[in-house]
This record gives C-alpha cells, sequence and structure tokens, in this order.
C-alpha cells in the first residue's frame, strides 16, 4: 500500500480504498502473507469444497430444488451479471457441478446454468419456475433463493468462508430475512408438510391471501392432526397474532424483541405484503458475522483491522461506529485513536507499557462512520521508547490525529 501510494502521488487510504473496491469487483484476490495478483473473473475460488447445506444455513438461502443433494460440494461462485457466452466461459478450468451460480431475475441466465450443469442460487428475491425445479430433479442440481443481492451474499460468503474478513455494513431487517416459501390460505396442508413440518422448531407460520397479505396464522397442532387435503385455512388459529417487522427495521431491536417475547419467527412487511421472514437463527447469522470478538473497552468494538494489509509497523482499521452511539460518546476520537494505539503496541508483545506523553488534534467532528479508516503507525526510537501515529481520515479528510510516546519499563519488553 505504501509503494502504491508514492507511486500514484495519492493517501495511503485512498490506496487501501482502491485496491478493495478492485477485490470487491473480483479483479483482485487478497491472499494474506502472500499478497495482492489480479484475476480475470468475477468469481471466488474456494481452497476446499464447501457443503451446499453450510451455505443455505450461514446464509439464509431457501431451498427449491435438490434437498437431498445438500451434502454436495461447492468449489466456484459464479456471479452471473453478464451474457451466457460470459458465464460459460467462467466456468472453465471448473466442473459445472462443484460451482453455484448467482444469478437474479435473468430467465435466460438460470437455464443456461442448469443446461451446464450447474447449481443455481437466485439473488435479489427471484423464483425459479416449476419447469426449473423439474429440471433440476431430474439432473440431481440444487436451486437456492435469497433476498439478498448478489454482492451483499458474496461479501457474507467472503466473511464467513475466506481467509480475509470483509463485513456487511447493513443493520436492517431487509439485509438478513430469508425468502419464504409463501403459505397460501387455499393450498393444503400437504403443502406445508412438504416445505416446513419435518424439523421445525417454530411455533406458527403466517398465511397469506392471493395478494401476499397476512391473512392469518397456521396452528400447527391442527395442521399436524389435518388430513394432508385440507385447506390450511381450516387450520388457523383463531386469535393467532404473528409477529411482523418491516424491512428498515434494526436487527438488534428485532432481536430484544425475540428474547423478550419468546418469539421464533416474524413475517416481514413491506406495507400490507409479506416479503420475507426472520427467525432467530438470520439474527445469529447477523451477529456471527457482523459483530467483532469481545474486546475491553467499547471505542475497540468500533474497529476492524484488516489484516491482509497490515503489518508489524502499519496498522490499518475499518472504523464502524453504530449511528445510535454518535451521540452518545463525547470524546470518541480520542477514545478511539487511544485504543488503536493501546492495540498496535499489544500486536507487537508491549503489554506492559506506559504513555508518557502526547498530542492530539480534532480539526473536524465525526459525523458518520461511512468510508473511515484509522492508520496506525509505530517506530521505535532509543531503547524501549516508542512513538506511535495515529489518525481518522476518509478520502478528503483528515478528523482527528494523535502523536503519543510510550516507553516499557525494564524488564517488561515481552
Amino acid at each position: 500500500m505504501r509503494e502504491l501510494s508514492a507511486q500514484l502521488n495519492v493517501s495511503e487510504g485512498t490506496a487501501y480504498k482502491a485496491v478493495k473496491e478492485a477485490e470487491q469487483r473480483g479483479l483482485v484476490l487478497v491472499k494474506p502473507k502472500a499478497g495482492t495478483v489480479r484475476v480475470k473473473s468475477e468469481r471466488s475460488v474456494l481452497d476446499q469444497m464447501i457443503p451446499a447445506a453450510d451455505l443455505c444455513s450461514l446464509l439464509g438461502l431457501t431451498v427449491h430444488a435438490g434437498k437431498e443433494h445438500l451434502r454436495h460440494g461447492i468449489r466456484k461462485l459464479v456471479i452471473c451479471n453478464g451474457s451466457v457466452q460470459d458465464l460459460l466461459r467462467q466456468l472453465g478450468g471448473t466442473p459445472a457441478e462443484a460451482c453455484l451460480c448467482l444469478c437474479g431475475d435473468r430467465p435466460d441466465i438460470q437455464d443456461a446454468v442448469l443446461s451446464t450443469g450447474g447449481h443455481l442460487l437466485l439473488t435479489d428475491g427471484a423464483r425459479p419456475t416449476w419447469t426449473q425445479i423439474s429440471q433440476a430433479e431430474r439432473s440431481e442440481l440444487i436451486i437456492l433463493s435469497s433476498a439478498q443481492s448478489a454482492y451483499s451474499l458474496v461479501r457474507a460468503f467472503d466473511a464467513e468462508f475466506a481467509e480475509h474478513t470483509d463485513y456487511s455494513d447493513s443493520d436492517q431487517v431487509s439485509s438478513w430475512m430469508q425468502t419464504p416459501d409463501y403459505l397460501y390460505y387455499n393450498d393444503i396442508v400437504a403443502d406445508w408438510q412438504q416445505f416446513y413440518a419435518e424439523g421445525s422448531f417454530i411455533k406458527q407460520y403466517p398465511l397469506v391471501d392471493d395478494n401476499l397479505e397476512l391473512y392469518g396464522g397456521l396452528d400447527l397442532w391442527r395442521a399436524s392432526a389435518a388430513v394432508p387435503s385440507q385447506k390450511l385455512r381450516s387450520a388457523a388459529a383463531d386469535e393467532m397474532q404473528i409477529p411482523t417487522v418491516s424491512l428498515t427495521d434494526d436487527l438488534k431491536a428485532v432481536a430484544k424483541r425475540f428474547v423478550v417475547n419468546g418469539e421464533t419467527l416474524a413475517a416481514v412487511m413491506d406495507g400490507k405484503r409479506m416479503v420475507g421472514t426472520i427467525t432467530p437463527n438470520d439474527l445469529l447469522r447477523y451477529y456471527m458475522i457482523t459483530e467483532p470478538n469481545s474486546y475491553e473497552s467499547a471505542a475497540e468494538s468500533f474497529l476492524e483491522k484488516d489484516n491482509t494489509v497490515s503489518d508489524e509497523n502499519t496498522v490499518i482499521y475499518r472504523i464502524r461506529i453504530p449511528e445510535s452511539e454518535m451521540k452518545n460518546i463525547a470524546h470518541i476520537e480520542m477514545d478511539i485513536l487511544l485504543c488503536a494505539a493501546d492495540n498496535h503496541l499489544r500486536q507487537i508483545g508491549k503489554t506492559a507499557f506506559k504513555l508518557d506523553s502526547g498530542t492530539f488534534f480534532a480539526t473536524k467532528k465525526i459525523r458518520s462512520s461511512e468510508s473511515l479508516l484509522l492508520i496506525s503507525k509505530l517506530q521505535q526510537t532509543a531503547g524501549s521508547t516508542y512513538v506511535i501515529e495515529t489518525e481518522i481520515n476518509d478520502d478528503t479528510t483528515s478528523y482527528a490525529k494523535a502523536v503519543l510516546v510510550a516507553s516499557v519499563p525494564d524488564g517488561k519488553e515481552e
């Protein structure tokens, strides 16, 4: 990063963001302890096979075909946002049956994926046709779907399976809900049994009418005792209010509701229409992927270290401060800068140190953490004395900076 910034005469922060953008576009691949290399296509090649069942659980995917083949291993993710010819080019070199192809509402690309023998993941809420489901079942292929975009799914995938971590920056229900196999009030009990009865832990499930508006809640006890040909509306509870959330609700607030009320499922509503579901498993995925590890201070939880570009002398953090915390912390800039300096010293094994002096500059108040970086540079001067320079900036502005001098007491170098 330092060489690139010097060559292009830009800041290290700008160089860092350019490389991260290139990585997200699939133009480069960052390999820890190896470096950054260019790639020829937007694809994610894995070091080992990942069972499709693990992908479904961790990414909140709905299975439309191939439930009995979910132990099948996935070797490559292919983002299908071009032509059929581009799809065939990306599949080159890897057996199609080891590829999971991410595709939006593009029937021509969807059909091409299945024709080549690849597994299909429909994004942005797209749903397969019965013809596609039948073709996949005959060919022992898997069809999955998600309400999220291909970009969001790839980021969540990288956070869980790739060697580097790239956290999702959305805390809203819309980024974590699942696309349901809708149960209509005129469906029969056999439909519910096919999709949800086996192994389901939920207490209730929403029924919708022909306009996807909530009709009521399915009484699971009645449905279990009903004959398979009976209409689901006859098994609806007499008095059952289905918990609902909106697309823009905050996930932490939803999690609190689940804990307080003992809820196991909520219908996600866009106005009067049901567009998804949220379960405790989705909330667990959210916290597992987005929440940092346990830290000693609140400020530390706002820092996400990028191990792929950090070394002993220079550490780069991305800063993510919840909007709710902006108004609650009076000296947020100083807290974050001191926390980064503390982390940097501990990283090199200097756990018993003393801050001797320092200078703090805050040229502009932080209003939002979007696009913020913190760069920490450490230099050993004489003996056991260290100078740590930490700075918070984005592409255009330096918000705060601290220059600190620390010393390690005799006999406590490590």
